[in-house]
């Protein structure tokens, strides 16, 4: 079952395929991958911390929520979601760079965006 993934706004903006590895925004565009507890783009990139149902940037402050998310800053209405396109081509994956240190978990939303 995919993980739908909501901004700061509840709009529904990313989900979690199937195979609980790929991330693809609703149009079908590949944005990244899930290693453990961290989140990486495809040129290898450190995205976000995956924990508890939110995805945290390197400050700690929640950039995505699920609906089971728990903790984290007060979580809007969630809107409904959009039709998944087809899902384009993975594409190849570079090396990662190291993910920063864990910080402290804030009860904020982040300003960056998760692409």
């Amino acid at each position: 079952m995919a993980l739908t993934y909501h901004d700061r706004d509840g709009a529904a903006v990313a989900y979690l395929d199937d195979d609980n590895e790929h991330i693809y925004a609703f149009d079908g565009r590949p944005l990244g991958y899930v290693r453990g507890e961290h989140v990486y783009d495809f040129n290898g990139n450190f995205i976000a911390w995956n924990e508890h149902g939110w995805l945290r940037d390197a400050d700690g402050h929640a950039m995505l929520s699920t609906n089971g998310s728990q903790g984290g800053p007060m979580k809007p209405f969630n809107q409904f979601e959009p039709f998944k396109g087809f899902k384009q081509f993975l594409p190849f994956r570079s090396f990662e760079q190291f993910a920063p240190f864990k910080p402290f978990y804030s009860y904020q939303w982040s300003d960056k965006r998760f692409w």
